[in-house]
């Protein structure tokens, strides 16, 4: 739900997760290891944080190609390279530690370069993660609010890095505990005179530095990360951003992200997931909870709606129909304002759609993904690795 400079590492590490699942052959499970560092909704290497390999060579490298579709970027190529290794004592079975980087160019002439790793150790129950990244993104602002008009955007280009590390501890089974700091700059560029960003109004419109840290938990007992068919995953993370930190931006937020798998039977589940940011202080635009996308609200397109405070729900049955093709059906709802007292239960925008599945690694539910999506006045087509959630 975040944009800017950390959407910029967020964007890599999902990609991050598609190609160490495309490229790890063999895989296998553990039950009680940890997602990720627990100080986004999203961090590196998601969904390959339970991904464990059958007698693994103890190093290798992997370059693999990277291909994707979305009405923010239209297509996207590029190429991306993995290393995958182990410690010197690891156990042969234990979850490989991995260092990635990739390079991106759109036909909307986006541009986005990235590097990364996770590190493991004492059992799998400790992980450092960190990366680097740097974007060049020509986009759309819709403005700020929750009644934004999709005929009325204003073009811009956001030139942003960014550098974050995070640790996580397994306190207990499922159970982990963390926190982290991140460090991103955003300058805004090409907008045009008279409109919004262009006026200075907007809280991050003429760019700045963001330095935060923050603290985060979570529960999870999903039995597979690619496709889960029960179990949840549950977080609370808090992060403060501050000119004491070295930013330009004194801010707050506090999310939680709530995750649970219904089994219905074979391959079918029901995928539930409820989500809320509360943000506070001067919160730049480029980092506002935001809906849209590919991740939220299929259908609208990515910060169409953006505010301090957002809520937001969605559900998606999974099925497969015949051999390694499969569906989805979703629908989604959510909404965002400025203060606690602007979210209302008549304020909530709606999205649904459908989609194709086309399963890649049966160990861990790898599915290419296509889902056409339709909101209240928008629509969209997506073309990617893994579930949305």
């Amino acid at each position: 739900m975040h944009h800017g400079p950390e959407a910029c590492m967020l964007r890599f590490q999902t990609l991050l997760i598609s190609i160490l699942l495309l490229a790890t052959p063999a895989m296998g499970q553990e039950d009680d290891l940890p997602e990720n560092t627990g100080i986004t909704a999203e961090t590196a290497a998601d969904a390959t944080a339970h991904a464990t390999i059958e007698e693994p060579p103890r190093n290798y490298f992997i370059p693999i190609p990277v291909i994707y579709y979305t009405p923010e970027t239209k297509l996207a190529l590029g190429v991306s390279a993995a290393y995958i290794y182990r410690t010197g004592d690891a156990d042969p079975s234990s979850r490989p530690s991995t260092l990635g980087g990739i390079g991106i160019y759109t036909t909307k002439s986006q541009i986005l370069f990235a590097v990364g790793g996770e590190h493991y150790w004492d059992q799998d129950r400790q992980k450092l993660a960190g990366g680097l990244s740097y974007q060049k993104f020509p986009n759309d602002f819709f403005g700020l609010g929750n009644d934004t008009d999709p005929d009325f955007s204003e073009g811009y280009t956001d030139e942003s890095s960014g550098i974050g590390i995070d640790y996580l501890r397994q306190l207990w089974p499922r159970i982990h505990f963390g926190g982290g700091v991140t460090l991103g700059n955003s300058s805004i560029t090409e907008t045009s005179d008279g409109d919004l960003l262009e006026s200075g109004l907007v809280p991050g419109s003429k760019g700045g530095v963001v330095t935060g840290a923050g603290l985060a938990a979570n529960y999870d007992s999903r039995e597979n990360v690619g496709y889960p068919l029960r179990g949840g995953f549950h977080q609370v993370s808090w992060r403060l951003y501050s000119d004491a930190l070295g930013g330009d931006f004194n801010l707050n937020s506090t999310s939680l992200d709530l995750r649970q798998y219904l089994h219905l039977g074979g391959k079918s589940v029901l995928a539930l997931r409820g989500m809320g940011i509360m943000g506070g202080g001067n919160m730049p635009f480029q980092i506002m909870p935001a809906l849209g996308g590919d991740s939220l609200m299929r259908g609208y397109f990515a910060g169409r709606f953006r505010e301090r405070k957002a809520v937001a729900a969605q559900a998606e049955a999974r099925f497969y129909i015949w051999k390694r093709l499969g569906g989805a059906v979703f629908g989604a709802m959510g909404q965002v304002g400025q203060d606690y007292g602007d979210l209302a239960a008549s304020r909530f925008h709606y999205s649904g759609g459908a989609g194709l599945r086309i399963l890649l690694i049966e160990q861990e539910g790898m599915n290419l993904r296509m889902d056409f999506g339709f909101g209240e006045d928008q629509s969209g087509f997506y073309l990617g690795f893994g579930e949305v959630f």
